[in-house]
């Protein structure tokens, strides 16, 4: 039945004449998917510090740190999956899959970095509350923790702002 499965090749010219870099696109989804499994490891490990009391702050301790598990584990599901079909695709398929797929091939790296964000504030959060009897060491706690939140957003505007996109195409060779 591996028949009823199989899809024609895509055309070249989906992918504009431009050859996809295989290797460095396949870096790419398992760097995304290694470093996704742990930060969401580390928020689902503060999952395990107890069952949330009925105050706000300990429920969105608990809520940050639930939706960085899910973000951060989808990235990494996703980033396997987009791994296991760029390294098995023929070389003639593959550009013209990454072409039509740009989309879904950016989305391990934005649920990766939402996933972050969540895990970081959730981690500012609960200094915030493991530190209500010291105000002097929970306002230090809280600067360095918008800081670090606050330079991921800067890092990303940085080289979003500065840099060209990301392109794991390569120009074809020119034949001579």
């Amino acid at each position: 039945a591996p028949e009823l499965w199989a899809k024609p090749p895509q055309k070249p010219e989906a992918s504009h004449g431009r050859v996809v870099d295989r290797e460095r696109l396949c870096n790419d989804l398992v760097n995304t998917s290694v470093i996704a499994a742990l930060i969401g490891g580390f928020a689902l490990g503060t999952l395990h510090l107890g069952k949330p009391q009925n105050r706000p702050i300990d429920l969105t301790v608990y809520m940050l740190n639930v939706v960085s598990v899910h973000l951060c584990t989808c990235s990494c599901l996703t980033s396997a999956f987009l791994y296991q079909k760029a390294n098995g695709l023929h070389d003639d398929e593959v550009s013209g899959w990454a072409s039509a797929k740009q989309w879904l091939l950016a989305l391990p790296m934005v649920k990766f970095v939402a996933g972050c964000v969540c895990y970081l504030l959730g981690v500012v959060f609960l200094t915030l509350r493991d530190l209500e009897m010291s105000p002097v060491a929970q306002k230090i706690a809280l600067l360095i923790g918008s800081g670090s939140v606050s330079m991921v957003f800067a890092t990303w505007g940085y080289l979003h702002f500065s840099s060209p996109p990301g392109n794991y195409f390569k120009e074809p060779d020119k034949e001579e």
